[in-house]
């Protein structure tokens, strides 16, 4: 059985091999470089159990629901919940003081267990690069999962000088089959967005700020 399905049988039927599954997701990347700080204060099964509390228990039901017909995309949905949670955590251990994290951890020590003072409880608001970290991915996914044409159809679809491209790359198409080639094209961002469980926002931003790099290296080497 797949991590997908193992996952899916967590959120349906409370399969404890699916929540082993979503455990050795969360350990595996929290134990890469990127999060090195987070473990200098903080045992890494503690903050497995607060993302299990916080973003994994409350909505076993939603989850099941949304991959109820199709599972195969569950392991990079979990990886993205895992890696937008410890980027939250990860901007709140940075931005501390040393007094606050000091607070924290005498807190840790002196308080009764049902008063321990969790630094989960000072995460404010999600810092840009948070949002940074996620549309780099879907970069990535994107220059991955697409072709060069392919981009040179999303280029064309997001861009305001529509005929310029129409004329040098997609002159020998009807409009009919460019009208095709784009609905195509939309379907298949949306199922990339949604296999990897990009945000509406993530995407936004990278069409703002990166797509304009990506579709001039692409004009350069094609025009090469």
């Amino acid at each position: 059985m797949s991590g997908n399905d193992l996952i899916f049988n967590f959120f349906s039927e409370n399969n404890p091999k699916g929540l082993e599954v979503i455990k050795n997701i969360f350990f595996k990347i929290i134990s890469s470089p990127t999060y090195n700080l987070i473990l200098n204060y903080y045992d890494k099964e503690d903050v497995f159990q607060e993302f299990l509390a916080i973003k994994i228990l409350p909505y076993k039901n939603h989850i099941a629901d949304k991959f109820f017909e199709q599972q195969s995309g569950l392991v990079s949905y979990i990886q993205r919940m895992t890696k937008n949670f410890l980027a939250d955590v990860y901007a709140s251990v940075k931005l501390m003081s040393e007094y606050e994290i000091s607070e924290v951890i005498i807190s840790k020590e002196e308080d009764d267990e049902d008063e321990v003072k969790s630094y989960f409880d000072l995460i404010g608001k999600r810092e840009d690069y948070t949002l940074s970290i996620e549309v780099e991915e879907l970069k990535i996914a994107l220059t991955k999962r697409l072709s060069d044409s392919e981009v040179l159809m999303f280029c064309y679809q997001i861009s305001d000088s529509k005929e310029f491209y129409k004329s040098k790359y997609f002159n020998d198409l009807s409009e009919d089959a460019l009208y095709k080639r784009v609905e195509r094209m939309k379907t298949k961002i949306k199922e990339i967005l949604k296999e990897y469980s990009f945000s509406a926002e993530a995407f936004e931003k990278f069409v703002k700020e990166h797509s304009h790099e990506i579709c001039k290296k692409l004009e350069v080497n094609s025009h090469g």
